[in-house]
């Protein structure tokens, strides 16, 4: 390194004489008026080289002495590092075997509380049939089980009355198998989690087998129990409806001291099987312990609820029927009588009753196909049977539309259909338009809007029994013009044909000479009423499709009332 450092101070040093040499040639070359101060300058610059020299030599001494030092401090390092690395080696090595060992002494503890405490022990928080077992020998645990199964003794009583004391040989009380279960259920617990239940609770065990007795003993015991054998004082009854007034009531129930034995005889059954400490009782209280007969329905029972708020709805309701204009109100006798209650508490209602109220409804308002009372022209009342004019009720479907509204509980008017209607009004079905024939005298007359219009002689049927003109009170069904009247042996022209009574009607009938007296009785007609031309005319005229045509016999008169001013039938008429 020394010898580089001389080589270097060598080179500068040729350098500088080298300088001298420029210098001096230049002098020759150039005057020393033209030429610059070279020889301060080149001092100046080898005072300068000199020191920059002198500072890189300083550096590069230092530079050295840095590397060995660091050198050294490095091998050093080293060495020390080699050093603590073994140490620390040595100490986990010792911590290892020591962790290892400490690990190995507590699995052999852990293990061996296990597996040898508790080999013949139940694990911590054992509770078998209410019976607190923790950490006791399954002997001990059995023997506190048995000394309860030999000191069994059960008392029944009502409040301070004792009835029966029931021990353990009356019953033939014993364990039983108790012991092997006991320690079945010991070996079959995880050993292994000794621990764990030091934390956590365990499910109780219960088991129904812990405890025998003979069945044949205890059921004579039961049988022969004053308990079981008690007169009652009160017996329990259901709550009811009781109708009083005009509405439905509920009655309360009513609770009683009647045994009910099979209560009775679980709850002792119960106390012998289980003789679990959580509940076991030594005393029966049948005046507490719910061993009475009790009421199966209570006033707060819905059905009964239903049933009485129902069947009131509708006893409060007011039902009616509207015929044509007249309203028939029915009574509340009438509808409590359609009104029961069962002993399911079904609401019905008597849809018989209601058909047998709609039949008097139909008697009174239907007057077709019956015997009727009717005032003649004559001024007298006689008896029209059969035909096919009048009004019909329709009671089935009046029945079915009555029956819904009472079910439904609401006040309201059912209004009556009809099936057949008539002209006239409520009180008086035939109207003031009809056409009335008397078949005896043979006359007849047309009454418009209560008023004799037409009044004739007439001719109908041959009273010969096959074409007699029919009495009764029929529905005029058609009128028609220049018709033909045909028969098994004729066909005839008409001008007015005014049919009520199948092939039998009113006709003008051009070929009778003379009409009225006792023509017909020779020369009647095959049952038609046959009229004079123009008095057919007129009656045709006036006749009203549908109205009644009433065709009677009457006692035989010499003056009939004939005038078309009689007004009598219109204004008495009556049916």
């Amino acid at each position: 390194m020394q010898k580089n450092i001389q080589n270097d101070e060598d080179d500068k040093m040729k350098t500088t004489d080298n300088s001298k040499v420029v210098s001096e040639m230049i002098k020759d070359i150039i005057s020393e008026d033209e030429l610059p101060d070279i020889e301060n300058t080149n001092e100046t610059h080898k005072r300068k080289t000199n020191d920059d020299v002198v500072s890189h030599r300083r550096a590069r001494r230092n530079k050295s002495k840095n590397k060995h030092t660091r050198k050294g401090k490095n091998r050093k390092t080293k060495k020390n590092k080699k050093k603590t690395n073994k140490k620390l080696k040595k100490w986990l090595k010792i911590i290892g075997i020591t962790l290892a060992i400490l690990l190995v002494v507590l699995a052999v503890v852990y293990f061996g509380i296990a597996y040898i405490y508790y080999n013949n022990r139940f694990l911590n928080g054992t509770v078998i049939n209410g019976y607190e077992c923790s950490n006791m020998k399954v002997e001990d645990a059995f023997n506190n089980i048995d000394k309860d199964v030999n000191s069994f003794n059960l008392t029944i009583c009502k409040g301070e009355n004792v009835l029966d004391v029931i021990k353990g040989s009356d019953i033939g009380i014993n364990t039983g198998n108790t012991d092997n279960q006991m320690k079945e259920i010991c070996d079959k617990q995880k050993k292994y989690l000794w621990l764990k239940y030091f934390k956590e609770k365990q499910e109780p065990i219960t088991t129904n087998d812990m405890v025998q007795y003979d069945e044949e003993k205890f059921n004579n015991c039961i049988t022969n129990l004053k308990s079981m054998n008690m007169t009652p004082t009160v017996v329990s009854q259901d709550a009811k409806l009781d109708f009083s007034g005009n509405n439905y009531k509920i009655v309360s129930e009513v609770y009683g001291d009647e045994i009910n034995k099979d209560v009775l005889k679980k709850l002792i059954m119960q106390n012998v099987q289980s003789l679990n400490p959580q509940n076991y009782t030594t005393k029966i209280d049948v005046a507490t312990s719910d061993c009475y007969i009790k009421p199966n329905i209570t006033k707060d029972n819905e059905k009964l609820v239903n049933a009485c708020n129902k069947a009131n709805s509708i006893l409060n309701s007011a039902f009616s029927v509207k015929v044509i204009n007249k309203v028939e109100n029915i009574d509340s006798a009438t509808v409590k009588s359609w009104v029961s209650v069962d002993k399911d508490f079904n609401v019905n209602v008597d849809e018989t009753k209601i058909g047998n109220y709609v039949e008097t409804l139909n008697s009174k308002y239907t007057t077709y196909g019956k015997d009727r009372k009717f005032k003649t022209t004559y001024g007298d009342v006689v008896t029209v049977s059969k035909g096919d004019y009048g009004r019909k009720l329709n009671a089935t479907s009046l029945k079915t539309d009555l029956t819904t509204a009472v079910k439904n509980g609401k006040s309201s008017t059912v209004v009556a259909k009809f099936s057949r209607t008539d002209m006239g009004s409520l009180e008086n079905d035939l109207g003031t338009t009809y056409a009335e024939i008397d078949l005896t005298n043979q006359r007849m007359w047309m009454y418009k809007d209560g008023k004799v219009v037409v009044a004739t002689d007439v001719v109908t049927g041959k009273p010969d029994g096959e074409h007699d003109t029919p009495q009764g009170t029929y529905k005029l069904k058609y009128k028609e013009k220049n018709a033909t009247l045909k028969g098994a042996n004729y066909s005839t022209p008409v001008a007015w044909w005014m049919p009520f009574n199948g092939d039998i009607g009113m006709h003008d009938a051009t070929w009778q000479p003379t009409f009225g007296g006792d023509r017909y009785i020779k020369h009647g007609s095959h049952g038609c009423v046959n009229l004079p031309l123009d008095k057919a005319a007129s009656i045709f005229n006036y006749a009203v499709v549908n109205m009644p045509v009433v065709c009677y016999y009457h006692a035989k008169t010499d003056n009939p009332n004939t005038s078309t001013e009689t007004t009598t039938q219109a204004t008495t008429k009556a049916s």
